[in-house]
């Protein structure tokens, strides 16, 4: 026996030794009876007798227990006690009960509701059969808490073979049609009604080609009903502000549009669109006039929320139906429907002026929430070409009849932002150069002119460079446009005391600089004028600057770093751009977006000056950040944003020195201790890592006699990172710093080279991150590199954990090439394998490694889940063959993926004449010669294949020998990855390296294709 109440109360105790004592007392008692322990729980949930926390309770712990005690089929079942049928029975029915009562307290009735569903997911249909059925007679009763339990049945419960074959689907619908069909339903039983049908449309939208004719016609006939009854609904009910009203409404257009877009038209027809647009437009006509009465009454946001929503899928089914094309006169409408509903409300202008920090976020698309204004800009950017063209006719038209831009502002601030949403519209069209030309001279005219509103002023600037790009090839000089338009902006931002103002003349040279080569647009000395304008009104607005905001700020800067000339006002102007990248970074180091654009301002920054620049940088930011290194040793080096940035910005100083020069010793005496305190102290991942990468380009870009002396403490930091102490993540470079440690103390570290080589290894082995794997691997292919056959016998003759070592790398080096990802260390890979395969080596011969995947053999079906839980079986081949399907491999791979490189070069031949972009283009040669070519029926012969290979020796490339595997050297930059391979396999090919020709006859009938097609 137990006192539920008492264990109940004692369950919710805040005293922690209370609460845990009856949470085990709980699980004890369901492991000797869970049925008991059930029904009394599900009594206490609906008795209203009982206090809420308690029936709450009882709620929450009848969730926790079903996975438990229920049934099998959860995965976290005990198997200790399971509810017997009788008492399963009895709190289904409790359960059910407080889900259908609509008078029943909302937090107990959802609670049950959750339970409920978690129990069909397992008991129903087969022991629970008249589930459906009490929910169904509920819903006739206008039941909304009915409707809401089979919308959540129908998420998680519902399968396509209950919904499709058993009837439920054809039931589920007869209801929704009653419901809506009945006058005497309520709104409220409309609106959940319709929440069912979506539920059903997602399970009908999977139909396609593939699926059973019946499923296909059961599809169709019901598409069919649902689009009359909507029809019907829209028909009968006009719009009105009511929210439930506008709520109901909404949900038949989102219906609509999910038909429009995720229906096959064989299902449904796509001209349904055509006999519901003039509806649309009049609801869309009539919801505008709405919206206005509603901000000029001010009425509660609220109401403005539900207008939103409506309205947004109402246009999100516009939208889908551009494809139909509309008339001028529905486009005219339509736009001067979106030119009310884009209208500014009272609430939002006010924030902006309050923080104009939400007006950025707004304009640069970071805001989460969707509005009117979000979804109308997309409906003007899905028009068709000759609707684009109509509308940018009428828009045009429609602003020049502007004759004073002081009146109804909100309305011409509206006409501005559908204008600059159009522009967006990837159409094309030759508009007529005078109409262009009269409008920029309308919108540059405004700034000359006081307006009663600011937002008249941002829209303008924003538009501007948004028409000067769409039109640059039809506007004759459109480089001093670019060059007025951005010193008018910038300099009435200037004159303004105004925060939303500035951000919008700072967002408006970010879209200047996308479409401009800035540079030589404008030249050096007005380049260096607006730059000066812009840092201005970075400095100004940045201390008020929050969150989003900042990281558009750093954008800002990244577009200004672009300009930055050579010329004696060059150091004031980077000794700026570099002050405000870290004063704004520093302001909230939390800011990802921030963080990681200030960046890439620095790495540009820092590529783009000399060594005094350089050294001025150091002096300004070195005290700072030696302040945070040095107070992060309090806390052991843990994480912090403010650390973490601290080390990014000392990896990019450390790394982009100035070119052809040397970090010098006061830089070195700077950082190497404060790196070491890092490195041997911190247990964060993440700071490891910096770290380390900060110390390897320290001593990569500095002196060899500098970092000398430091050498026993490089070693012992080496060692740290080199051990099990440091977890995988936080070693993630040690491979690239070994490396730099090898190239840079040779000579002096020649017995250590032994011992580091051997914790390499073990590391290289015990690793799962994949980064961690790649980065170790860098330090074998450069030793192999060096001296291939030295490299073989040093690892045959270490012991890992009694095993020879030789037998461990290799396997983990091969098949961790798959995965090996960048050009540099691909191509350092490709080459280090060669050097091994060249040596023909009878213990690289012999070694058998993991070949090709095996299926599972078995009479039994395999299903994923279980597929995880067997382990993989491979064939087992040699080592040199498995380097040569290796490098098959990653031919095919190349093969169908070209070199991005090449591929943007070769595409940006087609962007056509940019007026805006001065920079000479090297011209390309037609016909300079054809390659030979000659077609591959399938794979080639050994001999046939030996005989192309010999045949290509005269042709220019460099044989793979000694010379260019020499370490991974020049050849590095001289050959892609195709090349290297291509190379390779002509000499192995050629000479029969390695027993090449037993390997070649052992490859696939798919590989030796492949290798045919490459060497011909």
């Amino acid at each position: 026996m137990f006192d539920t109440r008492s264990l109940i109360w004692e369950a919710q105790s805040p005293k922690d030794d209370v609460r845990k004592a009856a949470e085990a007392r709980l699980i004890e008692l369901c492991d000797a009876d869970a049925s008991r322990v059930f029904v009394e729980f599900a009594r206490v949930s609906a008795n209203p007798n009982e206090q809420l926390p308690c029936r709450q309770f009882a709620l929450l712990a009848l969730r926790k227990l079903v996975t438990m005690y229920w049934s099998p089929g959860f995965e976290s079942f005990r198997g200790q006690s399971t509810v017997d049928i009788e008492s399963r029975r009895i709190v289904r029915n409790i359960l059910l009960q407080l889900c259908l009562d609509d008078e029943q307290v909302g937090k107990i009735r959802n609670g049950a509701s959750y339970c409920v569903v978690q129990i069909s997911a397992v008991d129903f249909p087969d022991q629970w059969p008249e589930l459906l059925t009490e929910v169904y007679n509920a819903i006739l009763k206008h039941s909304l808490a009915a409707m809401r339990l089979l919308t959540e049945i129908y998420d998680d419960v519902i399968s396509e073979e209950m919904f499709f074959e058993e009837g439920i689907g054809l039931e589920t619908l007869r209801i929704i049609f009653e419901v809506v069909s009945d006058s005497r339903a309520s709104l409220e039983a409309q609106l959940a009604a319709f929440d069912v049908l979506r539920c059903c449309l997602v399970q009908m939208s999977a139909v396609d080609g593939s699926t059973t004719t019946k499923r296909k016609e059961f599809t169709f006939h019901a598409c069919k009903e649902i689009l009359r009854m909507w029809s019907e609904f829209l028909a009968s009910n006009s719009v009105s502000s009511e929210k439930l009203h506008l709520s109901a409404r909404g949900k038949v257009y989102e219906g609509l549009t999910l038909l429009k877009n995720e229906f096959s038209r064989k299902i449904v027809a796509s001209s349904f669109g055509r006999e519901l647009k003039a509806l649309t437009i009049r609801d869309l006509d009539t919801a505008a006039q709405i919206y206005i009465d509603m901000i000029q009454e001010n009425l509660d946001q609220e109401q403005l929320k539900a207008m939103n929503e409506y309205t947004v899928h109402v246009l999100e089914f516009l939208s889908a139906i551009c494809d139909l094309h509309f008339t001028q006169e529905e486009l005219e409408s339509v736009l001067t429907s979106l030119s009310n509903l884009c209208c500014l409300d009272n609430n939002t202008t006010e924030q902006w002026l309050e923080d104009f920090n939400t007006f950025v976020s707004k304009e640069t698309g970071l805001v989460p929430s969707f509005t009117i204004r979000d979804q109308a800009a997309e409906f003007m950017a899905s028009l068709s070409d000759s609707d684009y063209s109509v509308a940018l006719d009428l828009m045009l038209n429609e602003l020049s009849q502007i004759q004073n831009f002081n009146e109804g502002w909100i309305f011409n601030e509206s006409l501005l932002f559908l204008l600059q949403s159009l522009l967006l519209n990837e159409c094309d069209t030759m508009e007529p150069v005078d109409k262009l030309l009269d409008t920029l001279a309308l919108l540059g005219d405004i700034f000359n002119h006081s307006l009663p509103c600011i937002f008249v002023y941002c829209r303008v600037s924003l538009v501007i460079p948004k028409l000067l790009e769409k039109f640059m090839d039809n506007i004759p000089n459109v480089k001093n446009l670019v060059k007025d338009f951005l010193f008018v902006s910038l300099d009435y931002a200037l004159s303004k005391a105004n925060t939303v103002i500035r951000s919008a003349a700072l967002i408006a040279f970010t879209y200047y600089a996308y479409f401009a080569e800035l540079p030589s647009v404008l030249g050096p000395e007005n380049c260096l004028q607006i730059q000066e304008k812009i840092l201005g009104l970075i400095t100004e607005i940045f201390p008020e600057s929050e969150d989003d905001t900042d990281g558009v700020l750093m954008e800002v800067l990244n577009s200004v770093i672009d300009c930055n000339f050579e010329g004696a006002s060059k150091e004031t102007v980077c000794h700026t751009e570099f002050n405000l990248v870290f004063a704004i970074s520093a302001k909230n180091p939390s800011n990802i977006q921030a963080a990681v654009e200030s960046q890439e301002c620095l790495d540009k920054l820092l590529k783009r000056v000399d060594s005094k620049i350089y050294a001025g940088f150091w002096q300004v930011c070195f005290p700072p950040m030696l302040n945070v290194l040095s107070g992060s040793a309090e806390i052991s080096f843990d994480y912090s944003p403010l650390l973490s940035l601290t080390l990014q910005f000392l990896v990019i100083l450390m790394k982009r020195k100035p070119e052809d020069e040397i970090l010098s010793a006061n830089i070195c005496n700077n950082v190497f201790e404060p790196l070491q305190m890092v490195l041997n102290s911190s247990k964060d991942e993440e700071i490891i890592q910096l770290a380390t990468e900060a110390l390897g380009y320290l001593i990569y870009n500095t002196e060899t006699s500098v970092v000398l002396p430091r050498l026993r403490s490089i070693i012992n930091i080496l060692d740290r990172l080199l051990s099990p102490e440091v977890p995988d993540e936080g070693a993630m470079n040690i491979g690239s710093l070994t490396v730099t440690v090898f190239s840079k103390f040779s000579d002096q570290i020649q017995d250590l080279i032994p011992m580091i080589l051997e914790a390499a290894a073990i590391r290289l082995i015990q690793a799962t991150n994949i980064s961690t794997t790649q980065n170790l691997l860098s330090v074998f292919c450069y030793v192999t590199c060096a001296d291939a056959q030295q490299t073989v016998d040093f690892l045959f003759s270490t012991t890992i954990d009694g095993n020879n070592g030789l037998m461990l790398v290799i396997p983990k080096w091969l098949e961790s090439f798959d995965v090996v990802r960048g050009e540099k260390r691909t191509k350092e890979n490709i080459v280090a394998l060669s050097k091994l395969y060249f040596l023909n080596d009878q213990r690289l011969a012999s070694m058998k490694v993991n070949g090709d995947l095996l299926p599972h053999e078995s009479d039994i079906i395999i299903t994923r889940s279980k597929a995880k839980s067997l382990p993989d079986r491979y064939t087992q081949v040699s080592a040199y063959q498995k380097i040569v399907k290796l490098f098959i491999s990653e031919l095919e791979f190349r093969g169908k993926h070209q070199d991005p490189q090449l591929l943007m070069a070769g595409t940006s031949m087609n962007f056509g004449y940019n007026p805006l972009d001065t920079r000479t283009m090297e011209s390309t040669e037609e016909g300079e010669g054809e390659d030979d070519w000659e077609d591959v029926d399938g794979p080639l012969e050994y001999e046939q294949l030996k005989h192309y290979a010999n045949e290509a020796d005269d042709s220019g490339h460099e044989d793979l020998d000694e010379e260019c595997l020499n370490g991974i050297l020049r050849h590095l930059d001289s050959r892609n990855v195709q090349e290297l391979l291509v190379d390779f396999f002509k000499e192995v090919a050629s000479k029969n390296v390695s027993g090449f020709q037993e390997i070649y006859n052992s490859l696939s009938s798919n590989e030796r294709e492949i290798l045919s097609q490459n060497l011909i």
